[in-house]
């Protein structure tokens, strides 16, 4: 990973952990260099690849992974394998719309 790249994934994580905090879930911490955790078990997860452009620059194409809700069948088995979701966080998974609105917004600050 390149230290471009990291300093993408951090900027990044910064705005989930930002976003999150902002919807109550305080307790939101990130581990370097692309996860981010509540109450220390992983909340989401951040991939960063640098590309070349057309036009010779370099674009970064940016995945977040979130955790919203995961099947019943399933929920065990990630609380052993320490991933948290934001459904079971608390939060009212129906105002993910508002969530990616405000994650767009905090994640401009760090455009350029």
């Amino acid at each position: 990973m390149s230290g471009l790249e990291l300093l993408i994934g951090l900027a990044i994580g910064l705005a989930v952990a930002r976003t999150a905090q902002a919807f109550g879930l305080a307790d939101v911490r990130l581990k370097w260099p692309n996860d981010v955790l509540y109450r220390g078990r992983k909340l989401a997860g951040i991939l960063i690849e640098l590309v070349p452009d057309y036009d010779a620059e370099t674009v970064a194409v940016i995945g977040i992974g979130l955790n919203v809700r995961l099947p019943r069948d399933f929920e065990r088995e990630a609380g052993r394998m320490g991933f948290e979701t934001l459904g079971k966080a608390g939060f009212d998974v129906r105002g993910m719309g508002e969530f990616f609105a405000r994650l767009q917004k905090s994640v401009r600050l760090y455009e350029n």
